[in-house]
């Protein structure tokens, strides 16, 4: 599927956040994937 493939197939799908790292270390994070990120101590 590829990167931006994979990440529409992800967006279309009801309850499902994903992550992509690519070769080149980009970070590719869906709408939602902030919600489940560790925010640390603030």
């Amino acid at each position: 599927l590829g990167e931006v493939g994979g990440m529409e197939l992800v967006e279309r799908l009801d309850g499902v956040e994903g992550l992509i790292i690519t070769r080149d270390r980009r970070i590719l994070r869906s709408s939602g994937f902030g919600e489940f990120e560790d925010r640390g101590m603030s």
